[in-house]
């Protein structure tokens, strides 16, 4: 295994150097890491604390590529500056493992990524369907709005007018409302029959 201080000194030198003797960058195969390589890393962080928290919980190079920054406090990494560095450091060889996977057309990688992208694509419909329920939703909610303040107004014309009872003026409003809208709809049905040349006698000489 590398020694923690070889690891260090990659790690600060950067991943140019190393490209520059051909070399892959540090953390390309971390995928591939053992327990104690994953430890070894944490203890470059400057947080070596923590590296048996790695261990105790048995973080592979494959464990470590699926870690997030909400399973870091289970694993006893509870003050945020060294959460937030900690994470930092993890993402970054994430990234770079990640990256080179996929330069070099690593079967796996390429499965990842494209199940990542299955993913994506199936949160984003279901975004979009959440989306056009809320409008249609709100569509909804405005039309009651209309249709009560409606009533009221048709309500209050016959108490008015016709001396109604403010209970029968509501039920007599409700009927002439739904008579409009059924009269609205038959003319549009007729509208629509007159377009398309269906009217009984439409298109003969008188």
């Amino acid at each position: 295994f590398r020694s923690t201080r070889q690891l260090a000194r990659w790690s600060e030198a950067g991943p140019s150097r190393r490209q520059r003797r051909g070399m892959a960058p540090y953390g390309a195969k971390a995928r591939s890491w053992q327990v104690k390589d994953v430890a070894d890393f944490i203890s470059t962080t400057g947080l070596k604390q923590y590296a048996g928290a790695f261990e105790g919980n048995n973080i592979d190079g494959k464990r470590f590529m699926k870690l997030n920054s909400n399973q870091l406090p289970q694993m006893g990494i509870q003050q945020f500056d060294h959460l937030k560095k900690i994470w930092r450091k993890i993402k970054t060889i994430q990234e770079v493992c990640k990256k080179h996977e996929q330069e070099m057309g690593d079967p796996e990688a390429q499965l990842n990524l494209h199940a990542a992208r299955i993913q994506s694509l199936a949160r984003g419909k279901i975004s979009r369907q959440r989306v056009e329920e809320i409008r249609r939703e709100r569509r909804d909610r405005e039309l009651e709005v209309i249709r009560d303040q409606e009533l009221k107004e048709e309500a209050l014309s016959l108490v008015q007018n016709e001396g109604l009872a403010a209970d029968e003026a509501m039920e007599e409003a409700a009927l002439k409302i739904q008579q409009r809208a059924r009269g609205m709809s038959d003319r549009k049905r007729v509208r629509e029959m007159r377009e398309r040349g269906e009217l009984p006698g439409q298109g003969r000489l008188v």
